[in-house]
């Protein structure tokens, strides 16, 4: 597999085309479990990364068509992909799921949100004076 298979994307009727499942249902999907999928807006229809989509959708509709629960769903894909962190506007970043998170855990995050915010702004600043 080559480095442009990885990049490529597609709607979510391409993607229940590739898996030859109703779009309703690669959209149910997405909706029940939306913390494991990274999404890009191009000309207005949201863009997912193909093989990591297809591999996460695979895994969904095996464990589903064991007869298992959603929250068991959930519990196998959280011990086996990242989930996706919405951080600003659509930028997303990947977290193991099998992070454990405390009381603290989203002060954290906030704080390292924040930081990583102020380093951009310090970047943007650089590149203005050059």
């Amino acid at each position: 597999m080559t480095t442009e298979d990885y990049m490529e994307q597609k709607t979510i009727p391409g993607l229940a085309r590739d898996l030859n499942v109703s779009d309703a249902t690669v959209r149910r999907y997405i909706n029940n479990f939306p913390q494991f999928f990274h999404s890009q807006k191009i000309d207005g229809w949201d863009h997912y990364p193909v093989v990591q989509s297809l591999t996460i959708l695979r895994r969904i509709n095996e464990v589903s068509a064991a007869g298992q629960r959603r929250d068991v769903v959930l519990k196998k894909l959280l011990a086996e992909f990242e989930v996706v962190v919405d951080v600003d506007q659509g930028n997303t970043i990947p977290i193991r799921g099998d992070v454990e998170f405390g009381p603290r855990s989203l002060s954290v995050l906030k704080s390292i949100v924040e930081a990583l915010s102020n380093l951009a702004d310090k970047i943007g600043q650089v590149d203005q004076r050059r």
